[in-house]
């Protein structure tokens, strides 16, 4: 077969690795050091279809800081996702965002942009959802407080909810893990904070 070249010409694998996560709980010092990204499925009734969405959140004040949802989501939607909350929250420069091993992260394009801008990409083990607990908890959450209680006739309609609840979620919604806090209250107190002790020391 060799000699007839029948044999399939082998496959050129990239040699570019990924970094998966060193520590399983994702610990942050201060706002925006630590992100999660992550992909969660909703199902629209009246167009009996699916649709992602792409959410980001800082782990330390569990504030969702940016969302997409489209029909499919692909890595030109991460690197814009990206683009809009550095916009909106002028990032600090160390940042590390873990993701799981959806191929939007992974392909070359989205790792290029994420390095260029000098934002550490991190991925979870396979079937680890642990290891993204921060995020995987705020989609467990809009399952449990949104997506089981209404119905979308349309993607509009499932914007215009999640537009609302996610404002609720950041301004009003108190959270345990940040003492019975909202998380916009939670960086604000944060940041008061911070001022104090460099004016006074």
């Amino acid at each position: 077969m060799k000699e007839n070249q029948l044999l399939l010409k082998k496959r050129i694998r990239s040699g570019r690795k990924r970094e998966h996560v060193k520590e399983r709980r994702m610990i942050a010092e201060g706002p925006y050091e630590k992100l999660q990204m992550d992909i969660k499925y909703i199902y629209i009734q009246g167009e009996r279809r699916n649709v992602y969405l792409l959410s980001l959140m800082d782990i330390f004040t569990r504030k969702v800081l940016g969302y997409r949802v489209w029909w499919s989501m692909k890595k030109q939607d991460v690197i814009g996702l990206v683009d809009e909350v550095i916009l909106k929250t002028a990032l600090l420069k160390e940042v590390t965002i873990r993701m799981d091993n959806g191929s939007q992260f992974i392909a070359h394009r989205a790792r290029d942009y994420l390095e260029e801008i000098k934002i550490r990409q991190e991925f979870t083990h396979v079937s680890s959802p642990r290891e993204n607990g921060y995020i995987e908890s705020l989609h467990s959450i809009l399952e449990e407080e949104v997506i089981e209680k209404f119905e979308f006739e349309s993607i509009k309609d499932l914007e215009d909810v999640l537009e609302r609840y996610f404002k609720f979620y950041n301004e009003e919604r108190i959270h345990s893990g940040i003492w019975f806090r909202s998380p916009e209250r939670f960086l604000r107190e944060y940041q008061n904070e911070k001022e104090k002790l460099a004016k006074y020391g």
